[in-house]
Order: structure tokens, then C-alpha cells, then sequence
């Protein structure tokens, strides 16, 4: 299960332009269940491919800044609310070696401000992703209308108002079903997100 939704994680990176050869940053709060994705990185290690680094957001953002310059991502992923405030503190210079073709936002709600600010401060085209624990995918923004792809094939999403569908357009809250969960199936399970159905 867990190798099977990490290969649907990577397919819609995959749609937002990611390639295996990206240098990928995740700035976050590394846990130690990050470490066991189901996947053999050693593997895709040895073809020259796939190469996803951990940088922990927790502390001062200027060591940050300096990994992120050794390390020259083609690919940043993260919470909004960190890429927002590494987007303000960037400099010329720092960007002369943090140049991501793009950024992913994720965790978090992101607001038109804070897209603002990342999007200027790197330099590049900014995403949003919507994930939790419990389903992994469940969207990805669209390049061209902005909404949200779903994961139709391994989470049945709703967004229902007092217990009812809402039409397009509509706000509502998000009821889930994974179509994958072996270990524990969760059914209907309500996120307490709050939506609007495009």
C-alpha cells in the first residue's frame, strides 16, 4: 500500500513537470517515518535518478538558505508558510544558485500572498498539493486551470453540506474513502477540510 500511493505521489509530481533526474529539496519538519517510503532509493540511485533530500524547516532559516544553495534543487517542496519566508530573505545572489524550475506547496493552506512570495522570491512557477496521513494524493493543481486534480483511482472524494453532495461552484466539507488502505480502511472519513467543488 505504502509503495503503490508513494508511485501515485510521484505521478503527480510527474504531471507538474518533475523529472527522476531532479535534484528534489522537501524543506519540512523530517519525522522518522519519512525515512521508510517502500521504495529502494538505492536502486534509483544507481541509475543516476530519482534524488529527494530532507531539509528540516524548524530552526533558523539562514542554514537553510546555505543548504539550499549547496545543494541547487531543481525541485522545492514544502509548507507555505516556510517557502514564503525563505521567498522574502532570498537575494540575488542566492538565487543565482537556488533556481527551481518550480515549487510545490503543501501541508498547508496557501494563500494568494504567500504564492505571491514564493513565486517572486525563487523565481519560479508555483504549485499546490493536497495531501494528508491518511490518503496520501488527494490533488494536485492543474498547470493550466489553476483547480485541483483528483486521485480518483485511489481515494473517492466528496464534499458534501449537512450531509449532502454540493454542486460545482459550492463549498462543503471533505469526506474521503481510500480505495487502497489494506492496513486500516477508512470509510467516509471526514477531514474537517473545507472546500469548493470545481
Amino acid at each position: 500500500e505504502d509503495r503503490y500511493l508513494f508511485a501515485i505521489r510521484l505521478r503527480a509530481f510527474h504531471q507538474l513537470g518533475w523529472r527522476p533526474s531532479d535534484r528534489w529539496a522537501n524543506v519540512g519538519s523530517i519525522r522518522p517515518s519519512q525515512a521508510r517510503s517502500g521504495v529502494d532509493h538505492n536502486l534509483f540511485k544507481r541509475f543516476g535518478s530519482f534524488r529527494p533530500r530532507g531539509f528540516e524547516c524548524t530552526g533558523p532559516l539562514e542554514p537553510l538558505v546555505a543548504r539550499l544553495r549547496e545543494y541547487r534543487p531543481d525541485v522545492i517542496t514544502g509548507y507555505p508558510n516556510v517557502l514564503s519566508r525563505l521567498g522574502q530573505m532570498l537575494t540575488d545572489d542566492d538565487r543565482r544558485w537556488i533556481r527551481p524550475r518550480f515549487v510545490v506547496s503543501e501541508s498547508e493552506v496557501m494563500t494568494p500572498v504567500m504564492r505571491e512570495y514564493i513565486g517572486r522570491g525563487f523565481g519560479a512557477p508555483v504549485h499546490e498539493f493536497y495531501a494528508t496521513w491518511e490518503f496520501n494524493v488527494l490533488g494536485w493543481e492543474c498547470r493550466s486551470s489553476g483547480e485541483l486534480h483528483t486521485s480518483a483511482d485511489t481515494v473517492l472524494i466528496e464534499v458534501l453540506s449537512n450531509g449532502d453532495p454540493v454542486p460545482e461552484g459550492r463549498r462543503g466539507e471533505v469526506v474521503c474513502t481510500g480505495l487502497h488502505s489494506y492496513a486500516m480502511p477508512l470509510l467516509r472519513y471526514r477531514l474537517g477540510d473545507i472546500v469548493t467543488r470545481g
